[in-house]
Parts: structure tokens; sequence; C-alpha cells
């Protein structure tokens, strides 16, 4: 993609990111606190709280602005059963650092400059700004039809919108966020959300200018805007009532009106053309960095220089635009039975929302699975476990039950997170193998004999007869064995999986658990 085409797709755009924090580990043997960076000659701001991971949490000011925000000394540390190596900590640029053109290389920067090591990228939002799409659609529109049901979402369609007057009656189940209001000319959609919270990307449409009108301290975004060509600020005047004393006052404040038509003097709120500026803003994990050509089936992972620069920045968000902000006007046909059904969407017609054509190379994210990774809780849980199994003064059903629980709880996470020669079930196949070879290579000794046995034989004066009996009667007996051994061991795996479905109902109704599991933890739930 060449300079000129990137210009023309974001010359009445605004793309940025918006959130941008990364995983690093301090040099060995360096205590980067709060205090060291004030030794250094930072301004420092301590929080009196750190958060559910991190015990400490600051930031670093650059003047009167918050430049980078630190989060350090990890309470679960892998040395100590937990999850995280020592030195781990998570920094994050403020919202207003992330607004700067050079954003990621001022991060890259600081980063090389007090030598953290590098993990990834933790989480990296990016959002385009703007007031019309590109087929001149308004978003507004876009966001009622789709409420509407009059077009549907191709990608990440999985909603569950909850409407103004209560009204939760949908065609499909859907993961999705929706705010609006109600008035005499129908129901308005400012905000749109689709994906989950656990989701690895997700996807907004909502009315920023809105937005900013609630949250003031922002006017940062609206320079951008202004930067940008997407708008111009105008200072206008407007009649306030104060319902409590019944007053009129007159007050002024600052609105986005369209480009060109902005005057130094303040003006009547009415001669003014105010506009609303729209932000589409895809929120990317740690596991939505990994995407595929579809084309050449080519795996990418998205790092910090796929935001480096403006011309990066946009290649990016057109990339995750085509194929995570594709929509289609919905269309029904009649079954056979006369009932109305829904089309497929790969039949119905694709409006273009985003002019993504001079993209040279089309990618999906890899998402082939809906499995998802173990909680904080779940392997705290887990590695606490597995340690009072191993403590000698529980009895042998405690223990066993601690492990079965953990291992319950691991093989919902695709056996990731606990050590094969832990897992229970595989010590006991590995048993199981051993005594039968063990069984095998005494029936073999006994059917064939050694010399010496051949010698007790001919002492005792039996005949082949009675040698083949024998041995018969002895892998009778071993296979009768096994067999109880078996019976044994199915009885007491049946007996732990009720207690198991026992503790996951406990767990889902988010109660104590029975005191015996809470003797077991040290510590109740």
């Amino acid at each position: 993609m060449t300079d000129s085409e990137i210009h023309n797709n974001i010359i009445t755009k605004c793309i940025n990111l918006d959130w941008l924090s990364i995983y690093c580990v301090e040099p060995n043997g360096v205590v980067m606190d709060a205090e060291y960076y004030k030794k250094l000659g930072w301004t420092v701001e301590c929080q009196p709280y750190g958060t559910t991971i991190y015990a400490e949490k600051f930031k670093l000011m650059n003047g009167k602005h918050v430049f980078i925000e630190i989060e350090r000394n990890p309470y679960s540390l892998r040395q100590n059963g937990g999850i995280f190596e020592k030195g781990s900590c998570h920094i994050r640029l403020s919202n207003r650092t992330c607004y700067q053109y050079n954003a990621v290389q001022l991060l890259q920067d600081f980063i090389a400059k007090y030598k953290y090591e590098y993990k990834g990228i933790s989480r990296i939002d990016i959002c385009c700004d703007f007031v019309k799409f590109d087929n001149g659609m308004s978003p507004q529109k876009l966001a009622n039809d789709y409420m509407a049901d009059k077009v549907w979402k191709v990608h990440q369609s999985k909603i569950f919108a909850h409407t103004m007057d209560g009204d939760d009656t949908w065609r499909v189940k859907m993961e999705l966020g929706a705010f609006g209001k109600e008035s005499k000319q129908g129901r308005s959609w400012n905000s749109l959300k689709w994906g989950s919270p656990r989701s690895p990307i997700s996807t907004k449409l909502y009315n920023k200018t809105l937005e900013l009108q609630n949250n003031a301290g922002k006017y940062y975004i609206k320079d951008a805007w202004v930067k940008s060509g997407i708008c111009d600020l105008q200072k206008v005047t407007y009649d306030y009532y104060d319902s409590k004393n019944k007053t009129h006052e007159l007050r002024s404040k600052q609105i986005c009106v369209a480009p060109g038509t902005a005057v130094k003097t303040e003006i009547p709120i009415e001669e003014a053309k105010p506009i609303d500026v729209w932000r589409v803003e895809f929120s990317i994990s740690t596991e939505g960095r990994h995407w595929v050509d579809i084309c050449e089936g080519k795996r990418i992972d998205l790092d910090l220089c796929a935001f480096q620069s403006v011309q990066n920045r946009a290649y990016t968000f057109y990339t995750c635009a085509e194929w995570l902000f594709s929509f289609v006007r919905a269309e029904w046909y009649k079954n056979k039975n006369g009932n109305k059904v829904k089309q497929r969407t790969n039949r119905c017609h694709k409006f273009q929302l985003f002019n993504t054509k001079f993209l040279r190379h089309n990618y999906k994210p890899q998402r082939v699975t809906e499995n998802e990774d173990a909680t904080r809780t779940e392997k705290l849980i887990m590695n606490r476990l597995m340690k009072r199994a191993n403590d000698p003064r529980l009895s042998d059903e405690m223990r066993k039950a601690c492990i079965e629980v953990a291992h319950d709880i691991n093989t919902e996470h695709q056996d990731w997170y606990l050590p094969d020669s832990e897992n229970p079930f595989i010590r006991t196949t590995l048993k199981e193998i051993k005594i039968r070879r063990e069984k095998e290579e005494q029936n073999k000794m006994q059917d064939s004999a050694t010399a010496d046995n051949w010698m007790q034989y001919q002492k005792d004066e039996y005949t082949v007869d009675q040698l083949n009996k024998n041995s018969n009667r002895w892998k009778k007996h071993n296979q009768l064995q096994i067999q109880a051994e078996r019976k044994k061991l199915e009885t007491y795996i049946n007996l732990v999986k009720r207690q198991v479905e026992n503790y996951k109902k406990v767990l889902n109704k988010e109660v104590s658990l029975p005191l015996n599991i809470e003797e077991i933890l040290e510590t109740p739930f």
C-alpha cells in the first residue's frame, strides 16, 4: 500500500491508539519501584493501592500530565507455585500519550533506556474517528438499522442486546452491549459493542462526541480531530433553565461543527452547524494478536511495529475492519413449509463501509477454538490443591480428592497447567502397564521355566499335562486379580467424579465450600 493510497483513505478520518499496555520483566537484580524512579529525577505519583494482580501501582509524570503507568510486584510468583516470573510488570501508556503521533516509539525508547525485557502486547485499542463512512452512510443510520434487524454483521455476530424498554427478544443469542434513547421519532442507538469481556478481540461503534460531553479533560482528542480536518470547534451560547430555582441563565460551551463553519466569536447555538463524530474501535488482547493470511495461509503476529507510524496504524485498522466490521443487507426467504427463514450472510448483499480495496492481503483472526485459558484464580486453586496433596498429614482420601479436583479444573483447559507426572489418570495407566508387564514376565517364566525349575519338576515327577494345568491356573489367577483391581479403580473414579461435580456446583453458585475443602486449602474461597 503506497503512502498516497493511505493518505486518500485517512484524509477525513483520525486513526489513533486509545490504549496500549505491554508485559515486561525488570532487569535481573534491580528493584524498579517508585523510589527507584524518584532517585532518577522522575515525578512519581504513587497509588495507595495496587491491583488484583500486582501489589504496587504508580505513575510517571511528564510535567503535569501522566506519561506512563506501571504495575509491578505480582502477588503470584512462579517460584512460590504461582504464575508470574520474578520481576514481571505491566507498563501502560497514558491515554493522552496514546494520541501523540510517535506514541509507540516513546514506549519503545522507555523500555530500552531502562533495560526492560519486552515480552509482548497485553492489550491495544486502535480506533478511527469520522463523521460518515466511505460509502456516505451515517453511523447513526447503521446503528439504528442494525438494531432494527435491517442489516446483519457477518463476523463476530453472536450478540445479546438489552433495549431501553426492557424488550430482550431477539432473533439470535447475542453478546452485545447497546445504549441509546427513546424519542418521538423512535429508538436511537448511540453505542454498540460486539464480543464478550473475555473475547480476544472486541468491536465498538459509538458516538464519541456524546461520550466527551460526559467525560471532561480530554481536549487533546478534539484537538486531534481539528488537526485531521474532520471538524472545527465553536464557542456557542445557550439558554440554561434551572428547574430547581425556575430561572433562566445564559451559558456557553464548546461544540464540534462542520469544517470551515467555525467563527472566532461566540454565536447562539441555533446558528451553529453541530456534527457528531463517531468512533469504530477494535480492542485486541494477547490472544487476538495472531492473524492468518486468507490466501496464503501464513500466520502473522501483530507487534508494536504494526502501530508505530500513521501509515502502519491505518493499514492495521483497515485490515481489522475488513474482517471484523463487515455488514450485509438483511434478506429472508420462505422455505418449503412457508416459514420465513434468514438467508445465509454469504448470499446477502454486502455494502462496503470502509474503502479497503487497496489492501493487497486479507487477514482473519486465528480463532479456531472456543477453549479458554485458565483464570488466575483457577491456576492458584490448582497449585494450592497439588501442594496440599503432598502434605503427609492429610489422609490418603483427602490427598486423592485434592489431586482429582485439580485435575478436573486442568482438564477443562486442555491439560496445560499440571505436569503429566501429577496427572492421576496417567499415573494410574502407567502403573497398570507396569503391573501387566511384570505379570506377563512371570507367566513367561512359568511357561518356559528355567533349568532349576525343571530339575525341581523332575524331582516331583510332574507330567507335562500337570505343568500346563498349573500354568493355566496361574494365568487365570493373575487375570482375576487384575479384574478385581480394575473394578476397585472404576468404583473409586466414579466416587471422585461425583465429588468433583458437587464441588463444581458449589463453585458455580459462588457460596462457601464445605468445611473439609476449606481445611484442605487452609483458607476459605
